[in-house]
């Protein structure tokens, strides 16, 4: 099943690293204090993938990497990169 990265969004991060696809992925954490918000970052360095998190653990911001070097996890077609903040 393709897991619809857009519904990831305002959930917690723990939710979404137990399930599929993502539990058997490698990931690596880290946490950015010197900030006005703190994040907590999520990578997924194999799934060209990052979910951006606050300090309660929600998901904030989801990128997906794409340029002409490297191509983005093709199970995430339901967020084009032509699409608009909204």
């Amino acid at each position: 099943m393709v897991k619809r990265i857009a519904n990831c969004l305002g959930r917690p991060a723990s939710a979404i690293l137990e399930d599929e696809p993502f539990k058997d992925w490698p990931v690596e954490q880290s946490e950015e204090h010197d900030i006005d918000k703190p994040v907590i970052s999520y990578v997924f360095p194999q799934h060209d993938l990052e979910l951006a998190c606050d300090l309660d653990d929600t998901i904030r911001t989801i990128f997906l990497t794409s340029d002409e070097f490297v191509r983005f996890n093709e199970h995430f077609l339901d967020l084009p990169f032509s699409a608009s903040r909204q």
